[in-house]
C-alpha cells in the first residue's frame, strides 16, 4: 500500500498532505518501473561575497537530500532551478576590502562588465561550485546568475510598475506598493530603524521593498527605463524581485516546491512571492500564499548562541569540518538530524558524527565482506541454505521494517533518523546471526538503495586506501606484540639470577602481561572497526 508524503509548510505552519500545483498528492512508488512525475523546486543560493561555510552545507546538502527522496521513493523527479545573487551590498563591500585600488579608480557608476565586482563573485561562486561538489551534493539542472538576467529583471519590474504594483520614488529606487495586494501583512520593526512613519526616503509605506535600487558613485550600473515617467534610472535589481523574475521567467505563474534556509521566510520569500502573486495576478483575496504549493525551510547551525553566519563572522569551513569527520560524516549529521531543525556545533558533535561514521562504514564493510566471501566460496554447500530456518525469516522481516521506517520516517516531514536508526538496529542483528547468501544479498541490495538515497559513499569507497590502512594497522600490531615479547623475555632471563621468590613472584607479572596483550589486541579491533574492517571475537 502507497503511502502520502506529508510536509511542514513554513506559512500555514502545519505539516499537511504536500501536494504539486496541479493538485496531486505525493505517494510512495508501488513499483521501480513507474512513469517519473515531473516537478519543480526553487532553491535560493548564495550571495558570493566570502567562501561558504559549514551552515551553508547543511543547508543545501538538506535540499539535496530531498532531491534524492522524491526520486528514490516517490519517483518525483524535480526540475531544479537555483539561483546566485552575484551582486549585492555584500559584495560591493568586499570588493573595497580586497581591491581597493580598483575601487577607488571606477568613483562614476560604471558600466557592469568593468567593475571589479565580477572578479569578487566569480572568485566565490567557483569556490561554492568546488564545495557543494565535494560534499557529493548533485547541481541544480539550472543554475542563474543574477547579473546576467538584469534584463529579463527589468522587464518584470516594468510590468509590476505598469499593472499599478510598484512606483519609482523620487530618490530614484523602484518600490513595491503592498497596499496593492489583498492580505500583504509583512513586518513593521521601528526599533532597529530610526526612520519614522513620515520619513521614508520616498517610500509610499514603511513596508514597501527596493525593487530596483538607483546607483552610488562606484557603483555597477544597469539602466531601468520607467513606462509611466519616461525616466531612465540607472542602478541594480532589488533582491526580493531577482528571484521573482527568475522563477517566474521558467516555471511560470506556479511553483510546486520553493526551499530555502529558515533566515529568508521573511522577508525575502514572503517579499518574492508578492511580487509573483502580483506580476501572474494571482487571487490572494482568501490567502496570500498561493503562487507556491509548498514552502521548505532549514534550519540553522548555531556557533555559541548565534547563527552562523558570514556576516556575523563566526563561521567554521566547510573542509575543516570534512578534515576532522568525513563527507559521509557531513551528510550522516544532515540525514539525523531534522531538515527543520537548528544543529549546535561543539566538540560533542565531532564526536557523535565520527562515531556514527564508522558504525555505518563496518556495517556496510562488513556485508560487502560477506557477499565477497560467498562469490569467492569453492563450494556453496559450505553455507546452510535451508531457506525456512527462523533465522533467515526474522531476516526478511527485520529487512522489510527497515524499508518500511525508512518511508514512514520521510512521509514525516522527510524525517530520516527513524530509518537511519532502523538501519543501526539491523546491523546488531546481523553481527549475531547465521548468515545465508539470500540473507547477504538481502541486506546488501538495502544498504545501496538506502546508501544511494543519502547520497553516503561507502559503497562506493576505494578499497585501496582502505587495505592499506589494514597493512599499516597489522604492521604496527605485530611490532607492538614482538617488542612486548621481547621486554618480557629479557625481563624472565633476568629474574632467572635472583632469588627463588622472586622468580615464583612472576606469575603476577605473566598476569599482567596478558592483560596488557589482551588490550593491545582489543586496541587493534577497535581501529580496524573504524575503517570498516568488523572483527568479532569468538568464544575459545
Amino acid at each position: 500500500m502507497s503511502k502520502i508524503l506529508r510536509l511542514y509548510n513554513s506559512y500555514s505552519r502545519c505539516i499537511k498532505d504536500a501536494k504539486l500545483a496541479n493538485g496531486q498528492l505525493i505517494e510512495s512508488l508501488k513499483c521501480n518501473t513507474a512513469t517519473p512525475t515531473q516537478a519543480s523546486l526553487y532553491i535560493c543560493g548564495p550571495t558570493v561575497y566570502s567562501e561558504s561555510h559549514l551552515g551553508h552545507a547543511l543547508t543545501y546538502v538538506r535540499a539535496d537530500l530531498f532531491r534524492r527522496v522524491l526520486k528514490s521513493l516517490f519517483g518525483v523527479r524535480l526540475t531544479t532551478v537555483m539561483n546566485i545573487t552575484d551582486i549585492d551590498d555584500k559584495i560591493l563591500a568586499k570588493t573595497r576590502d580586497e581591491l581597493p585600488d580598483e575601487m577607488t579608480s571606477h568613483n562614476t557608476t560604471t558600466e557592469p562588465a568593468d567593475h571589479p565586482f565580477n572578479r569578487i563573485s566569480e572568485k566565490y561562486y567557483k569556490s561554492f561550485v568546488a564545495d557543494m561538489d565535494y560534499v557529493h551534493v548533485t547541481p541544480p539542472d539550472i543554475t542563474v546568475m543574477v547579473s546576467k538576467q538584469v534584463n529579463l529583471i527589468t522587464s518584470y519590474i516594468r510590468r509590476l510598475e505598469r499593472t499599478g504594483h510598484a512606483y519609482l520614488a523620487s530618490n530614484g529606487d523602484v518600490y513595491f506598493d503592498v497596499s496593492t495586494l489583498a492580505n500583504y501583512e509583512g513586518r513593521i520593526d521601528l526599533r532597529n530603524d530610526n526612520r519614522s512613519q513620515t520619513d521614508l526616503s520616498g517610500k509610499q509605506d514603511i513596508r514597501d521593498f527596493a525593487l530596483w535600487k538607483a546607483a552610488k558613485p562606484g557603483e555597477p550600473a544597469w539602466l531601468y527605463e520607467s513606462e509611466l515617467t519616461g525616466k531612465t534610472v540607472p542602478g541594480r535589481p532589488g533582491w526580493h524581485v531577482q528571484c521573482s523574475a527568475i522563477c517566474s521567467a521558467i516555471f511560470g505563474n506556479c511553483l510546486d516546491f520553493h526551499y530555502g534556509g529558515k533566515d529568508l521566510i521573511f522577508p525575502h520569500h514572503y517579499n518574492e512571492q508578492a511580487c509573483c502573486c502580483a506580476y501572474h495576478n494571482l487571487n490572494t483575496s482568501k490567502n496570500f500564499h498561493v503562487w507556491s504549493e509548498n514552502w521548505l525551510h532549514s534550519g540553522h547551525l548555531v556557533l555559541r548562541d548565534e547563527k552562523m553566519s558570514k556576516s556575523l563572522g563566526n563561521t567554521v569551513g566547510i573542509r575543516k569540518f570534512i578534515n576532522e569527520t568525513s563527507v559521509n560524516a557531513l551528510r550522516l549529521l544532515c540525514v539525523a538530524s531534522h531538515y527543520r531543525a537548528d544543529v549546535v556545533f561543539n566538540s560533542e558533535l565531532l564526536s557523535s558524527m565520527r562515531s556514527l561514521d564508522h558504525k555505518i562504514s563496518a556495517f556496510i564493510s562488513y556485508i560487502s565482506d560477506e557477499l565477497t566471501k560467498i562469490s569467492n566460496a569453492p563450494q556453496l554447500d559450505n553455507f546452510n541454505c535451508d531457506h525456512e530456518t527462523t533465522t533467515t525469516v526474522d531476516l526478511e522481516v527485520a529487512a522489510h521494517k527497515v524499508r518500511d521506517d525508512i518511508l514512514t520516517g520521510v512521509c514525516d516531514d522527510l524525517d530520516l533518523a527513524k530509518g537511519l536508526h532502523s538501519i543501526l538496529e539491523l546491523s546488531k542483528v546481523i553481527y549475531n546471526a547465521n548468515l545465508r547468501p539470500k540473507d547477504v544479498v538481502m541486506v546488501w541490495h538495502l544498504l545501496v538503495d538506502w546508501s544511494s538515497m543519502c547520497g553516503l559513499d561507502y559503497v562506493a569507497t576505494n578499497r585501496s586506501h582502505r587495505d592499506q590502512v589494514l597493512i599499516n594497522l597489522v604492521r604496527d600490531f605485530r611490532q607492538d606484540i614482538r617488542d612486548m615479547v621481547i621486554e618480557r623475555m629479557k625481563r624472565k632471563r633476568a629474574q632467572a639470577t635472583k632469588e627463588a621468590h622472586v622468580v615464583a613472584s612472576g606469575d603476577d607479572d605473566d598476569d599482567a602481561f596478558l592483560k596488557n596483550l589482551l588490550a593491545n589486541c582489543d586496541n587493534a579491533r577497535a581501529r580496524m572497526d573504524e575503517f570498516g574492517f568488523v572483527i568479532r571475537d569468538k568464544k575459545s
